[in-house]
C-alpha cells in the first residue's frame, strides 16, 4: 500500500519532524520540516523503496545534518528531474553550481546507506 504525505508543516518536534521505521514504499512530498532538534526526516529499519522528494528543509538538527536515511533503496529525489530544497547546501557545497532549478551536486543524507538528493532544489517549493 503506498500511502502520501502532502502539504504538511512539521516544526519544532521534540526529535524528528517524520520518522519512516519499517515502512514500504510511502511518498513523502510536498512538506516543510523545519526547526527540528534532530533529522528533519529520518529514515530507519526495514523502510524500504520510499519515495521523498518535494519537501523543504530548514534549519534541523541545530543547523548540523537535515535527514538521515538507515534503511533501504530509498529515494531523496523524484527519479527524474528533481529533489528537495535544502537551506543549507551552499554552505555544504559552496563550489557547486546550478541553473536556476537544480543544483550540479548531490546533497549528502546523513546515515550508512550512502543516500543522496541528486536532484537538490535551488528554491524553496
Amino acid at each position: 500500500m503506498t500511502n502520501w504525505m502532502m502539504e504538511s508543516l512539521c516544526f519544532s518536534q521534540s526529535l524528528y519532524g517524520i520518522w519512516l521505521e519499517d515502512s514500504l514504499g510511502n511518498t513523502i512530498t510536498g512538506n516543510t520540516v523545519t526547526s527540528n532538534s534532530d533529522y528533519g526526516i529520518y529514515v530507519n529499519g526495514d523502510s524500504n523503496n520510499n519515495w521523498l522528494h518535494h519537501n523543504n528543509f530548514v534549519n534541523n538538527k541545530g543547523g548540523g545534518l537535515q535527514a538521515c536515511d538507515d534503511g533501504i533503496n530509498n529515494h531523496w529525489d523524484d527519479g527524474i528531474s528533481e529533489g528537495n530544497y535544502w537551506n543549507d547546501y551552499e554552505t555544504r557545497f559552496p563550489t557547486a553550481t546550478n541553473d536556476g532549478i537544480i543544483w550540479d551536486t548531490p546533497y549528502t543524507i546523513d546515515g550508512g546507506v550512502g543516500a543522496q538528493d541528486n536532484k537538490p532544489l535551488v528554491n524553496p517549493v
